[in-house]
C-alpha cells in the first residue's frame, strides 16, 4: 500500500469516528502512525481526495481556521 492510500485510509477513518476535526489534529494522527516525513504532503493529498471524492467538506472559519468534517458518502 502506498503511502497516499495508507494516509487517506488513516483520515477516513479518522474523521469517520470524530466527524470533524482540525488540520492539526490530521496532523497529530499521521504523526502518531509513523508518518514523519512529508507529514504535510501527505496530509494535503488524504484530505483532497477525500474532498474530491465528497467524503468529507472543508469548513473555513472567518479567523482562518479549518476544519474537516466527515460526510459519510463513501461508495466503495
Amino acid at each position: 500500500m502506498s503511502g497516499e492510500v495508507f494516509a487517506r485510509e488513516l483520515v477516513y477513518e479518522f474523521l469517520k469516528a470524530k466527524h470533524r476535526a482540525s488540520e492539526d489534529e490530521v496532523v497529530e494522527l499521521l504523526r502518531s502512525k509513523g508518518i514523519k516525513e512529508r507529514l504535510g504532503y501527505y496530509m494535503m493529498t488524504a484530505l483532497q481526495a477525500l474532498l474530491t471524492s465528497g467524503e468529507v467538506e472543508l469548513e473555513i472559519h472567518e479567523d482562518g481556521k479549518r476544519f474537516w468534517r466527515f460526510n459519510g458518502s463513501r461508495t466503495v
